[in-house]
């Protein structure tokens, strides 16, 4: 991992977090999900890899992710496979779950090192401001909008080559 100017980098791995579904609409938890995305151009061996942060998990030993592949870490595999059944390989059972309020992720390799890491969130650089409805005393203020806070979408990595722990970097 390389510190940049704003953030954190990428490293060199080619294996990137890129999408996240931390609140997924309604109340299920085991609708979550973590993608990761190998922009290399070799396959890479995610055996012991691990996730860290709300979450806690291991990804399994012969686990290879083909360049160009993504993968799916869910909180519950049939799940996921039921609400996305033409979605990428999907594993998981992880423990904890994705906090709705924000939270960091790491993405840990078989040594230990930290490959990406992203703390995301439902406001700030991770949503937009937009002009809230009147209150029953007909006020008005500014409230935070994301789409992917609980509407259906998820957040999606758009640069993969520049920092990926700011939420400009991230869209719905």
């Amino acid at each position: 991992m390389v510190l940049g100017a704003m953030g954190v980098l990428p490293s060199s791995a080619g294996i990137f977090i890129n999408e996240i579904m931390y609140h997924p609409p309604g109340t299920n938890v085991l609708a979550g999900w973590i993608e990761l995305w190998n922009s290399g151009t070799a396959p890479v061996d995610l055996g012991a890899w691990k996730i860290r942060g709300g979450i806690d998990y291991e990804l399994p030993a012969n686990l290879s992710l083909a360049p160009g592949g993504f993968l799916v870490v869910a909180a519950d595999v049939p799940t996921f496979q039921a609400q996305h059944p033409q979605g990428p390989q999907a594993v998981g059972g992880w423990s904890g779950t994705l906090s709705r309020d924000g939270d960091q992720l790491r993405l840990e390799d078989a040594t230990g090192k930290v490959v990406d890491q992203v703390s995301y969130a439902p406001d700030g650089d991770w949503a937009e401001r937009r002009i809230g409805e009147l209150d029953s005393l007909k006020r008005q203020g500014w409230e935070w909008f994301a789409s992917h806070a609980g509407l259906g979408s998820s957040a999606e990595l758009t640069q993969p080559g520049l920092v990926h722990d700011s939420g400009l970097n991230w869209a719905s």
